[in-house]
């Protein structure tokens, strides 16, 4: 393989949710300058490299466990302020179209966790596949379950994300619920 190819990793994400910070995260929370020049560093690594695939993959669930865990501030460190967040409209109309939207810098960031937090009472996303696409951008692959705040009921479904990196921090989400959206948006079809 070359190495300006997409590398496509599983993601063996833990059963349960961390109840508290790692020893990582907290350092990342003391000083987050920490967290964004790791990131860029790891970014910078040769897409094949095995040092860069693991750091990705490890990077991946740790972002997923920060949010499983409700650690908005954690979460916060890794953005870059103007971030981007897109949650695209789920073409089977299973989600509120008033989740889908942009929401821009920190405070946009919280907005957007506190409405999933809202009508989900135990939301927990799973990641199962991450693709390097270079570039500081990765399309992750996760599976999304909780129970409706309000109904009770039990939601289940599959989704994507694109994740653009500049700097070492997070500068654009982009959240679909459809496959060919997600590639298209990370540029693997046309």
């Amino acid at each position: 393989m070359r190495d300006d190819e997409p590398a496509s990793m599983p993601v063996d994400f833990p059963a349960g949710t961390r109840p508290s910070r790692k020893l990582d995260e907290r350092i990342w929370a003391r000083f987050p300058g920490v967290a964004r020049i790791t990131t860029a560093a790891v970014l910078a690594l040769p897409r094949r490299s095995a040092l860069r695939r693991r750091l990705v993959v490890y990077w991946v669930v740790r972002s997923w466990e920060i949010f499983n865990r409700r650690d908005v501030e954690i979460a916060l460190a890794a953005q870059d302020p103007d971030v981007r967040i897109h949650y695209a409209r789920d073409p089977e109309d299973r989600m509120p179209p008033d989740f889908a939207g942009e929401f821009h810098g920190h405070d946009g960031f919280r907005r957007g966790w506190a409405a999933w937090f809202e009508a989900f009472e135990d939301l927990r996303v799973e990641p199962e596949e991450v693709t390097d696409l270079g570039a500081g951008r990765l399309l992750i692959r996760m599976r999304s379950v909780g129970r409706g705040a309000r109904s009770g009921a039990l939601v289940e479904m599959g989704g994507y994300a694109v994740f653009t990196f500049r700097s070492g921090r997070l500068a654009e989400h982009l959240f679909f619920f459809d496959r060919e959206q997600a590639e298209r948006a990370a540029g693997l079809r046309r």
